[in-house]
């Protein structure tokens, strides 16, 4: 291996890496991308990443480096500059794009890299003659569970069950089996670490990687970029960095979270124990700034949201270009009134916090919007109802019902089933300066929502303990209007450029105060008892 670290030559080759990918990159259209989840690692975060394996590794200990996901051979540059090339004693990477593979081949194959052009998930370590290795570092590929076809996750999610015992949940990217698979390459005692998407922090689908990282090897140090510090020019997503031995973890084990800044110099710090992990469902709000607030278990005299209500996401329409019209526009088409509803705009067009509604109960916001929701069958729509199978014809021409979700609905134009919710949260939202991240809203009308709100319906004895007190609604309203947004930013999720993400299970674990009267009311409402009611009361009492 000639090149030396921080050589004119590794410097030049690394000139020419960047142009071949920018070139690659201007011949895949961003769907292409995204659906092969192929975002290439800014170099000066690969050169972070290896400096951080570095200080891990026995200096006077060989390396042999594997990449599962190597691209154009970023990390491989980045491992010379950071170890000298004398001290490489093997390194291989995996790249399943022909054109990526053969562009690494050229650039970095008389510098000892091994391309393998195929795909990594179907490789077999024991026929890999470099044997076992000692270094894993890996930006995989984010492609989405449902760029994933049925045999494929079927496959994957087999093979980590045998090589792990885990099991992962069907939702899961496939970065989260690139992790799980890369286990038996890895030698014990070696490091391995990943770039991957930090959702995988919270998310239900990401909790066998995260009992991976608590209970099969030792976890050393996870690090979260800032939400509004993406990574990746071409893809909106918060980034971490998990870096971990093949070992077992020691009793006691202290983990290094970092956040903010960069790898090296982290704007904040904490230890967390391997314990204090396994005992937690989300590891997200570890990261948090110090003063933030976090979700805890309700104390004694609250209750949570999902006592109250049954929590659920505004419908998929599956096209809301073709399903979702003005009213005005509804009307001008000649559709049946009987089969179309009111549905509610984006929470931004929706400035008020209460949502009254006319005689006929369509929201007074702007502008007034319909929801086709229809389930008639194609014939009676062709005889009863002509305008409407115009409509349709337009939507066929359009290919419309081919889309994914639709193509799996019938018939394509039905809609999912929704009553209207007196109370509504919003989905998602970046974070302000002064407006609360996420708005509950107060609905008298019979509009719906799409999948931008969650539903709240309220349970069996709210529902009679409002009809008895009359404002309990608008009083349950305020209480939650008053939470914190610290408080509700902690329950949910963040997603790059400061996205953040409100899950239905999330909001449920949220507290609730109730006044003590509206309390001993609800204990003695028809069943079901509410949960935790029976501590309340005796604490009154």
């Amino acid at each position: 291996m000639p090149e030396e670290r921080s050589s004119p030559a590794l410097e030049q080759l690394e000139a020419r890496r960047q142009a071949a990918q920018r070139a690659i990159n201007g011949t895949m259209s961003d769907a292409e991308r995204n659906r092969l989840g192929q975002f290439s690692t800014p170099p000066g975060l690969a050169t972070d990443i290896l400096e951080a394996c570095r200080k891990e590794l026995d200096p006077a200990t060989p390396i042999r480096f594997l990449d599962p996901g190597g691209g154009t051979g970023v990390f491989f540059r980045a491992l010379i500059e950071a170890f000298g090339s004398d001290r490489i004693h093997s390194a291989v990477s995996y790249e399943v794009a022909p054109e990526i593979a053969n562009a690494a081949r050229k650039l970095w194959s008389r510098c000892g890299l091994q391309v393998r052009c195929e795909d990594f998930t179907r490789a077999d370590p024991a026929g890999d003659h470099a044997g076992r290795h000692n270094l894993i570092v890996c930006n995989p590929p984010y492609s989405r569970h449902h760029h994933l076809g049925r045999e494929t996750k079927t496959r994957l999610r087999r093979r980590v069950r045998e090589l792990t015992g885990l099991q992962v949940s069907g939702l899961a990217g496939l970065y989260v089996y690139f992790m799980l698979l890369a286990h038996e390459w890895l030698e014990d005692g070696g490091i391995a670490v990943w770039l991957i998407p930090s959702e995988a922090l919270d998310v239900n689908y990401g909790a066998a990687l995260r009992e991976y990282l608590s209970s099969h090897v030792c976890l050393l140090r996870l690090h979260r970029f800032s939400a509004t510090d993406v990574q990746f020019d071409d893809a909106l997503v918060s980034s971490c960095v998990i870096l971990f031995k093949k070992a077992h973890p020691a009793p006691g084990h202290v983990v290094a979270f970092t956040s903010g800044g960069a790898l090296g110099e982290p704007e904040s710090a904490r230890g967390v124990t391997v314990a204090d992990l396994r005992e937690r469902r989300k590891w997200g709000p570890l990261l948090k700034a110090a003063g933030a607030g976090e979700v805890r278990p309700s104390a004694p005299a609250e209750l949570a949201v999902g006592d109250l209500f049954e929590v659920r996401r505004g419908i998929v329409t599956g096209a809301n270009d073709f399903f979702v019209l003005e009213r005005r526009q509804a009307a001008e088409l000649g559709l049946p009134r009987a089969l179309v509803r009111p549905v509610l705009p984006s929470p931004r067009h929706v400035q008020t916090e209460v949502i009254r509604a006319d005689k006929k109960l369509w929201p007074l916001v702007e502008p007034s919007l319909a929801l086709l929701d229809c389930d008639l069958p194609r014939g009676q729509i062709e005889r009863d109802h002509p305008e409407l199978d115009a409509y349709l014809r337009v939507g066929e021409r359009r290919r419309i019902n081919e889309r994914y979700l639709l193509s799996r609905r019938d018939p394509w134009y039905r809609q999912e089933v929704r009553a209207p919710a007196p109370l509504l949260c919003t989905y998602m939202a970046r974070r302000g300066s002064k407006a609360p991240t996420f708005r509950f809203i107060r609905n008298h009308s019979s509009a719906i929502a799409l999948n931008v709100y969650l539903m709240m319906y309220p349970k069996r004895a709210v529902q009679v303990l409002d009809a008895r007190r009359p404002g309990l609604l608008d009083r349950l309203h305020d209480a939650l209007r008053s939470l914190s947004d610290d408080l509700l930013v902690s329950a949910g999720r963040e997603y790059g450029g400061g996205l953040h993400k409100l899950e239905p299970a999330e909001l449920c674990r949220l507290p609730v105060h109730l006044n003590e009267e509206d309390a001993r009311e609800l204990m003695a409402a028809e069943q079901p008892v509410l949960p935790g009611l029976s501590r309340l009361t005796s604490d009154s009492a």
